[in-house]
């Protein structure tokens, strides 16, 4: 999901990009953990449903694994969400798409793939 929400964003050369998502994915479990345990239940529910295959084609449409469908379809499966009529998967999606956002822009070495010198020193 990762490679969907942050395409663009990520190295274009493969083992740069995978050693990217390697490194986002142990972020975001730390991001996780710092949650409240209610939101962290939640979140794991929401995350279970997007990996079993009947739910995730029932939810977003998507029928393949998220780490192997294509980025383009994973990315349409997130649109859907985005701009549903539920209220639920708007939520879910902006849920998802805040943590890997908050997960990847805070780690200093994305920075530089984005040409982001940094946050000014206060004076």
């Amino acid at each position: 999901m990762a490679n969907a929400v942050l395409d663009g964003s990520l190295p274009d050369a493969t083992e740069e990009r995978s050693a990217a998502l390697d490194n986002h994915l142990q972020r975001m479990e730390t991001t996780i953990a710092a949650l409240p345990v209610h939101m962290q239940e939640e979140l794991g529910t929401l995350l279970a449903v997007l990996a079993s295959a009947p739910l995730r084609r029932i939810v977003v449409g998507l029928a393949a694994p998220w780490d192997v469908a294509p980025i383009s379809e994973a990315q349409r499966a997130l649109q859907s969400m985005r701009t549903s009529s539920s209220m639920l998967r708007r939520q879910a999606y902006g849920a998802l798409r805040d943590l890997t956002h908050a997960a990847y822009f805070v780690e200093p070495s994305t920075w530089a793939l984005l040409h982001y010198p940094g946050p000014r020193a206060l004076a």
